[in-house]
């Protein structure tokens, strides 16, 4: 429980962070559309997308044409979950 509030934490320290999750928990999504979505630059995209990953709270589903197709994990689905039954973000 206490690395989960930890993670929950961290999410909501970057806005970025908090964006990525909320476009990925209606399903899988591209960097293209979070960057529509919420217009932000690719570089603050792929960092926040590299930093979920290494939490296992992102997965890359597929790597190919028109470009890479991210989903979250169960986990992150959770943390998601929890940012939104407390009106955290």
């Amino acid at each position: 429980m206490d690395e989960e509030l930890a993670d929950i934490r961290w999410v909501l320290n970057s806005k970025y962070r908090i964006y990525i999750l909320e476009h990925l928990s209606d399903g899988i999504g591209y960097p293209k559309q979070i960057k529509n979505e919420y217009d932000i630059r690719y570089p603050n995209i792929s960092r926040g997308m590299r930093e979920l990953r290494e939490r296992d709270m992102v997965e890359l589903v597929a790597d190919e044409h028109p470009g890479k197709l991210f989903r979250l994990t169960d986990y992150g689905q959770h943390i998601w979950e929890r940012i939104e039954e407390e009106d955290l973000a």
